[in-house]
């Protein structure tokens, strides 16, 4: 059986990585406001994020863009 339905999408994920390159330092419940989704929903998009080595999380407040997360940046707005 699954879990409950994910609330967010590719556009959520692309405006997480763009707060996240320009706040530098932001904390889940100030990202899940500025994204307007719950914590869970934030909590799994950086979960994912973290899983496929685009970003690196060192303490709380603290996210690393690691090169693979920037170069996805880089190619997402390559689109615009």
């Amino acid at each position: 059986m699954k879990g409950p339905q994910r609330q967010f999408d590719k556009v959520h994920i692309l405006r997480t990585l763009l707060i996240l390159e320009k706040e530098k330092r932001v904390g889940r419940k100030e990202l899940a406001k500025m994204l307007n989704l719950g914590e869970g929903s934030v909590r799994s998009i950086l979960k994912d994020l973290m899983k496929k080595r685009y970003l690196k999380s060192t303490v709380v407040k603290d996210t690393t863009f690691l090169q693979k997360g920037r170069n996805l940046l880089q190619n997402y707005m390559a689109l615009f």
